[in-house]
């Protein structure tokens, strides 16, 4: 989820709601839970962020997801 996270905010730049509702789509959570998630995995996301996994990496770290960008 960290990673689809950071494929909506940084990739495709969405704003934060449209990321939560993305995400709420794709793993059938509701917005609160994701929120508690995200918040519990902060430290991750950032290490995530600083990173800065491309399209290519992304794909093949997850090939299940559609990492085609907007």
């Amino acid at each position: 989820m960290l990673h689809r996270y950071y494929f909506h905010a940084e990739i495709n730049r969405y704003r934060y709601d449209d990321c939560i509702a993305h995400l709420e789509k794709e793993f059938y959570l509701t917005a609160p839970r994701i929120i508690v998630v995200l918040s519990a995995s902060v430290d991750q996301l950032s290490q995530i962020v600083n990173e800065k996994p491309t399209l290519p990496e992304l794909s093949k770290k997850f090939p299940h997801f559609n990492w085609k960008s907007r």
